[in-house]
C-alpha cells in the first residue's frame, strides 16, 4: 500500500479537540493541499503526518508501514519544512547545509542548490539574508535526505515574490520526480498550482475534498 493513508485521526490538547475523524488517502507522487482558516488544526495534522506528534486515535499508514506503531521505519522517508525556518543564524548558508548533511551522513547536491537558486548566497551568514532565502535554505536542508514524503507548513507565508516562485517551481519539479507532497497553505492559487487534491479543515474536521 503505497502513498499516505489516514483514517479517523483525532487529537486533543488540554481537553480541547483539535482534530476529529480526519480521513484521506494520497497516492505516491501526488500533492495534497491542506486548507482552512487559522487555528483549525492544519499544523497539528502535518506534525502527525511527520511523526512529530502522536494522535489520540486513528491510523496512519505511510508507504505500507504503520507509522504510529513503527515511526522509526518511516522517519527516514519524511522531511518536514515548518513555517518559520529552523536554521543557524550565525553560520553561512553553505555551513548550514554541510552541518545538516553531516548529521544525515549525506552530501549537499549541486542540483538542489541550483533548483533553489542558492548559489549567490552560499558564503553569506544566514543572519544577513531575507526570510525568503532562509525558507529556501530550509527546503534545501529538507531535501538533503531525498525524502519520499515532503511536508510543508505555510512554506511561502510572508515571502517575496521571487522566493515564492522558486519554492513553487521546486515543488512542481519534485512532484515530477515522484516525491509525495503535503502542504498547508491559505493561498488558494498556490494550492491549485501545485496540488492534485485538497483537504479542507474546519474546526478540526473535514469540510471537503476535491
Amino acid at each position: 500500500m503505497n502513498g499516505v493513508h489516514v483514517r479517523s485521526l483525532g487529537k486533543s490538547f488540554g481537553g480541547r479537540k483539535v482534530l476529529s475523524c480526519v480521513t484521506f488517502s494520497l497516492d505516491e507522487g501526488k500533492a495534497l493541499g491542506v486548507i482552512g482558516p487559522n487555528a483549525v488544526g492544519k499544523t497539528t495534522l502535518l506534525k502527525i503526518l511527520a511523526t512529530i506528534l502522536k494522535p489520540d486515535e486513528g491510523d496512519l499508514i505511510l508507504f505500507g508501514e504503520d507509522a504510529l506503531r513503527n515511526p522509526e521505519k518511516v522517519r527516514k522517508e519524511i522531511s518536514y519544512v515548518p513555517e518559520f525556518p529552523s536554521v543557524m543564524e550565525e553560520l553561512t548558508v553553505m555551513e548550514n547545509l554541510k552541518f545538516f548533511a553531516s548529521l544525515r551522513r549525506k552530501k549537499v547536491k549541486e542540483d538542489v542548490l541550483e533548483l533553489l537558486n542558492l548559489e549567490p548566497f552560499l558564503t553569506v551568514p544566514v543572519s544577513k539574508v531575507s526570510k525568503g532565502i532562509k525558507q529556501r535554505l530550509s527546503l534545501a536542508i529538507a531535501l538533503i535526505s531525498e525524502p519520499r514524503l515532503l511536508i510543508l507548513d505555510e512554506a511561502t507565508s510572508g515571502l517575496d515574490a521571487e522566493s515564492t516562485e522558486v519554492i513553487l517551481n521546486t515543488l512542481l519539479r519534485l512532484k515530477e520526480k515522484g516525491v509525495t507532497i503535503v502542504m498547508a497553505s491559505h493561498l488558494k492559487e498556490e494550492v491549485e498550482r501545485v496540488c492534485d487534491e485538497t483537504y479542507a479543515l474546519y474546526n478540526g474536521s473535514r469540510e471537503g475534498k476535491r
